[in-house]
């Protein structure tokens, strides 16, 4: 499944969030006992935390694709000045008494 909305997004982060509960929990009650049962135990979670996070990621690659395609025209300040690609504004002069 893709994951096309920000609810979806959502809802598999909440997926994730319970296997690395259930994973955190198998390796409380299994590892101690029989390292190589948990490591048989603990793919398929881990398997499916991979996949779920290769979803998200690619989500917000796409997601991130759409606004690069189409980026905001330059901001006017009150000033009238364009905010885009300057590093500073530019200073105004000081007149006496003003500091």
């Amino acid at each position: 499944m893709r994951i096309q909305t920000d609810e979806q997004m959502y809802q598999t982060l909440d997926a994730m969030r319970l296997l690395y509960r259930g994973l955190a929990a198998l390796k409380a009650r299994v590892l101690p006992a029989n390292p190589k049962n948990y490591a048989i135990f603990a793919e398929g979670p881990v398997d499916t935390i991979r996949e779920l996070q290769a979803q998200i990621d690619e989500y917000f690659r796409v997601d991130l694709m759409g606004v690069a395609e189409e980026p905001e025209p330059p901001r006017e300040s009150s000033r009238g000045e364009s905010k885009a690609g300057r590093g500073h504004p530019k200073r105004r002069p000081v007149r006496s008494g003003q500091v």
